[in-house]
This record gives C-alpha cells, structure tokens and sequence, in this order.
C-alpha cells in the first residue's frame, strides 16, 4: 500500500515537472489541489526521498495496535481449518 502511495507521489511530481497544472493533475489522481501542493513543496525542499516520509493528517488511532488486531480477526470470523 505504501508503495503505491509513493508511486503516485512520484507520478504527482512528474506530472508537475511535465507541465502540467496543479488542476489538471488533481483531476487525475483525485486529490485535492492542497496535496497536490504539499507534494511539490516537499519534492522542491528535499528532493525524491522526501515524498515517502509524508505521513497523514487527521486525528491520531484511539486503538493501538494491540488493539486493533484482535478486532479485525474477530470480525472476519474463525479461520477454517483447509484454509478456505
């Protein structure tokens, strides 16, 4: 998941180097014109490697990992045992 997130960054910059206005390239990808912008700033500031560190926004996990865990294999049921 991380990498495809990361692929799209890079295609975000290239898009961007290309020629391509901010507008355009958000109705490509489907992200807004502000992350659009937040990717670019980071590239310009750091380069390539910058644009995998970019964490997301929002309200922190209330559930830690311990947590969270034991709630999705839970839902999801028992495992059978010829693993179908």
């Amino acid at each position: 998941r991380e990498n495809v997130r990361l692929h799209e960054r890079y295609q975000v910059v290239n898009m961007v180097v290309q020629g391509h206005s901010y507008q355009t390239i958000s109705q490509m990808v489907k992200r807004s014109m502000t992350t659009i912008g937040r990717y670019v700033e980071a590239y310009r500031q750091e380069g390539l490697s910058s644009l995998a560190m970019i964490r997301p926004t929002g309200q922190p996990r209330r559930l830690t990992e311990a947590q969270v865990f034991p709630r999705i294999f839970h839902a999801s049921g028992p495992i059978p045992e010829n693993g179908r």
